[in-house]
């Protein structure tokens, strides 16, 4: 999210809906780092075994 407007509209639309702070927080940290740990990996080692035409990036 950085370098993205993502975050300062997403704190935006939170306040007009009148979200509490509480609710806030988490949706602005906590769950956008669960799923880069959850996704990242998974991304990555589909990334490394892809085979394409010019080769493949890591083959085991």
């Amino acid at each position: 999210m950085r370098e993205h407007p993502v975050a300062p509209v997403l704190q935006l639309m939170l306040k007009k809906f009148k979200a509490s702070d509480l609710i806030t927080g988490p949706m602005m940290m906590t769950i956008p780092a669960a799923l880069s740990m959850i996704i990242g990996p998974i991304v990555s080692f589909r990334s490394d075994r892809h085979r394409s035409r010019l080769g493949c990036r890591v083959c085991a």
